[in-house]
């Protein structure tokens, strides 16, 4: 029994031993993780501060009528002799306050809108498709509900917005495009 407790003793002292070994490597790992997040922290700032100019260039252009709604977008596109079929995934979408949204549910698979002829409820998910609807009669929503469904993007935060609320731009890959009629060109 004594020899049991004898070699408990001997246990218990060699593992305060290497813990008091392990203590300043700990401090140091706490060390360096601090200075991490001091950085994760700098970039994070940096990204707010690079988003918020975004977002008041992008009001200054809606306040100033640069800016082109989903709205006009769709009745430009209808009354073109040939819209692009374009899905809604080319074009960043904002509201007045200048925040992204992207159109739709935010679990869904790709970005679409909803019109209706006031019976029927269509998924729209093209530019073009969207101005034929148009045509043909079709509202954006469904029946009683003239709204189109935005999430915020990289959220899952969903709002029925209506159509003149929702400003447009169009992507393109080696420059950034202005707002505006040239959407359809």
């Amino acid at each position: 029994m004594q020899d049991l407790q004898r070699e408990l003793q001997e246990l218990d002292t060699k593992i305060a031993e290497l813990e008091s070994k392990l203590k300043p490597f700990f401090e140091e790992l706490q060390a360096l993780k601090r200075q991490r997040e001091l950085l994760y922290s700098q970039i994070r700032k940096q990204q707010r501060l690079e988003e918020a100019k975004a977002r008041a260039k992008r009001r200054q252009e809606i306040s100033s009528g640069n800016a082109i709604t989903l709205q006009d977008l769709v009745e430009q596109a209808a009354m073109a002799d040939h819209p692009q079929e374009l899905p809604w995934s080319k074009f960043t979408m904002f509201l007045k306050t200048g925040g992204e949204v992207e159109l739709g549910y935010a679990t869904a698979k790709a970005a679409y809108i909803e019109m209706s002829n006031g019976i029927l409820v269509e998924k729209v998910y093209t530019l073009d498709q969207a101005a034929k609807l148009w045509l043909g009669g079709y509202e954006f929503g469904r029946p009683g509900k003239r709204a189109v469904r935005v999430h915020m993007k990289g959220s899952k935060l969903e709002r029925l917005v209506a159509p003149e609320d929702v400003y447009v731009k169009q992507e393109q890959s080696n420059r950034e495009t202005e707002f505006g009629a040239h959407l359809l060109s």
